[in-house]
């Protein structure tokens, strides 16, 4: 049977089954079609921290951490690895979106079937994993290591996938604490030339300030989806905003959007979140790595009607980066009181310069964690990065 013939069989049968049979039948077709005698599929958890089997025919498999294990090593460096003669381990992933990873065990003495093969099926079964995740909770409830806020699943059925990958630029973005966060949220769109990213932090706590980031969130796409530009984008939503809470809330919004053809960006700076540049050159330059760029500060959205936003312009090149930070990233503190931004942002982000994007948030937040000394930030963090590879 040719390659095209397999993928076509293993795709019918995938985007056919009922949603919480779609391991089970991956299963079966991986043993039909490339002779495997087993599969296990892990998905990545809210936190990007553990990977958790899912509908495994081991009882009651392990969780296995991301952080020093082979699973781990495949689903942050995105490349195959063959730990032991019967063991294959490749990443579970769509479009740059980074689900998990499937582990093969292979007959005794087999070689497994062309990498490019088997690497092509998962993909299959990526995509038809993340179709079948809007119609069952099947999948959610499997990566979860315990129970959400009612805020953080108001935040989460908010948010685009958290990573993503095309020609022009690798985006990656990370929200803590991941099943207890209030207000913070951030939004992207890769809409024909325009890639337009924004980072939202809602004033309060629990529900009330989910609500007010979902109202400010869904005007903001409300307009970007009409056709209005950057400004009109921001002008919108702080009218939206104030009409439901007359200036007494208010949401700090940072917004951008990168042109892929030119490699202009353009932003709109609305309140606190920060945003650093990474020159593509910073490495062959001696002590300069981050560029705290320059935006001129305007009200957060929904403090007084009819207030207009004025964008500002800046050049990329290729090979920048750009990493945005809210505020709760920026100010968490170390049980001494010591400020994380102060002591240790430019450090960690030196130190994952060359990494992915993901991985660079992922070990932002990792560190973040550390460096507070408590899964229980006192404030939201949200940290996204862009690294535009051009166009």
């Amino acid at each position: 049977m040719s390659h095209d013939d397999r993928l076509w069989k293993i795709r019918s049968a995938l985007f056919q089954v009922p949603a919480t049979r779609l391991v089970e039948e991956f299963r079966a077709a991986l043993t039909s079609h490339f002779g495997v005698l087993g599969v296990e599929v892990l998905l990545a958890d809210y936190r990007n921290t553990t990977l958790r089997p899912v509908d495994s025919p081991v009882p009651k498999p392990a969780t296995v951490p991301v952080d020093g294990s082979a699973q781990g090593r495949v689903f942050a460096a995105q490349e195959p690895l063959r730990p032991s003669p019967d063991r294959l381990l490749l990443p579970l992933t769509s479009r740059g979106s980074r689900l998990g990873v499937v582990e093969l065990r292979l007959p005794p003495g087999a070689d497994p079937q062309p990498i490019d093969d088997l690497i092509a099926a998962i993909g299959v079964c990526a995509e038809a994993l993340e179709l079948a995740d809007r119609e069952t909770d099947h999948f959610t409830r499997a990566r979860r290591h315990r129970r959400m806020t009612v805020a953080a699943e108001i935040q989460w059925d908010l948010l685009p996938p958290t990573s993503f990958a095309r020609d022009e630029f690798a985006l990656a973005a990370r929200l803590e604490p991941a099943y207890a966060v209030n207000g913070d949220c951030f939004d992207w769109s890769a809409d024909g030339d325009l890639l337009t990213v924004t980072v939202t932090n809602g004033m309060g706590h629990g529900v009330p300030a989910a609500l007010l980031t979902a109202l400010t969130l869904g005007a903001l796409r409300n307009a970007r989806r009409s056709g209005a530009d950057l400004s009109e984008q921001a002008g919108q939503a702080n009218d939206a905003v104030h009409a439901r809470y007359g200036g007494k809330e208010f949401t700090e919004t940072l917004l951008l959007e990168i042109d892929m053809r030119s490699g202009v960006l353009r932003a709109v700076d609305a309140g606190s979140p920060l945003l650093l540049h990474y020159p593509a050159d910073a490495d062959r330059r001696p002590g300069v790595l981050a560029e705290r760029m320059t935006l001129a500060q305007q009200l957060p959205l929904g403090m007084f009607p009819g207030t207009a936003y004025a964008v500002q312009e800046f050049r990329l090149r290729r090979g920048d980066r750009l990493v945005a930070i809210s505020d709760g990233l920026n100010t968490a503190t170390s049980p001494a009181g010591e400020r994380f931004g102060e002591r240790m942002l430019d450090r960690v982000l030196r130190a994952t310069r060359r990494l992915s994007a993901a991985e660079t948030v992922r070990s932002l937040i990792r560190e973040l964690v550390t460096y507070h000394a408590s899964d229980d930030l006192s404030d939201d963090a949200v940290a996204i990065c862009v690294d535009w590879t051009g166009a």
